[in-house]
């Protein structure tokens, strides 16, 4: 059973009930200066729809009939305590959970990145890449730029105009461009910096000289660099210094994609998700 409430935009966010998922959910307001664009009838894409959700883990009843709908630009914060069933809503999502029963629809193409609660062994013990080349592959540059150097090799060996080589750069250029591949090493130092990951961290570092909590806001920071279509971020605050924790939401609240977020800490997620209440709860 599915109750929606509407709320004051300044709703203080008290949990107190035990057996409860709670979802705030705020699709973002216009803004001008190229920044979100709001829910608007001809912008507003439904990515998927859970009907009808039931999950048991042995004799636990996790979940019971969760319906949810999920929009482009819908940003969703996941409330309540642990064994509620919030992460497993996330990985019913990305296909790790199956339910019992009721169904999950999706009704277009969109890209999912994940940040767990837990990351371990993400990265290979022994892995020569430096962070700036994991900002490539987030943000699916390095393909297009390996391919731009590629042809320029092939043009500068030959000496000639070949049209199709020539065709073809434009084609990847436009690509490049397009996916911020010009600004990715901006991005990549202000979302670093904005998760507070030492100065003496830098794009040409390799990822093998850094700790394990080091590790850990990287892979933070390479999800919310690829501008996935729906992000989708599993306690992320843990790992996070209180000034990098108030960087996120206010990050998050700007994010133009959709959002499903899980954390024990209201103050953070009041920052983007501040308008709606909707609970999913077994009655």
């Amino acid at each position: 059973m599915a109750v929606f409430y509407h709320l004051p935009k300044q709703f203080p966010l008290i949990i107190g009930c035990r057996d409860k998922i709670i979802l705030f959910m705020i699709p973002q307001e216009p803004k001008l200066n190229n920044e979100v664009i709001g829910p608007t009838e001809h912008n507003r894409c439904r990515f998927v729809s859970l009907n009808n959700i039931s999950v048991l883990k042995g004799d636990t009843q996790i979940l019971e009939d969760v319906s949810v709908d999920i929009y482009s630009n819908d940003h969703i914060a996941l409330v309540g305590p642990n064994g509620a069933g919030k992460t497993t809503l996330i990985e019913l999502l990305i296909g790790e959970e199956e339910p019992d029963s009721g169904t999950i629809n999706t009704f277009s193409d969109f890209s999912i990145a994940y940040v767990p609660q837990s990351i371990e062994n993400i990265f290979p013990r022994r892995s020569n890449h430096s962070v700036i080349e994991y900002f490539y592959h987030a943000r699916g540059l390095d393909v297009l730029r390996d391919r731009m150097f590629e042809i320029e090799s092939k043009l500068a060996e030959s000496g000639e105009w070949i049209e199709s080589l020539i065709a073809e750069y434009g084609e990847l250029q436009t690509k490049f461009q397009l996916l911020g591949g010009y600004r990715i090493e901006s991005d990549a130092e202000a979302i670093m910096r904005g998760l507070n990951l030492p100065y003496n961290i830098d794009l040409e570092s390799p990822i093998e000289s850094l700790s394990g909590g080091e590790k850990t806001k990287l892979f933070l920071a390479q999800a919310l660099i690829g501008n996935a279509d729906l992000l989708l971020l599993d306690e992320p605050s843990n790992h996070l210094d209180p000034d990098s924790i108030e960087w996120l939401g206010d990050y998050l609240r700007h994010y133009r994609g959709a959002l499903m977020v899980t954390s024990h800490k209201p103050i953070f997620l009041s920052a983007f998700t501040n308008k709606g209440l909707k609970h999913i709860s077994r009655w």
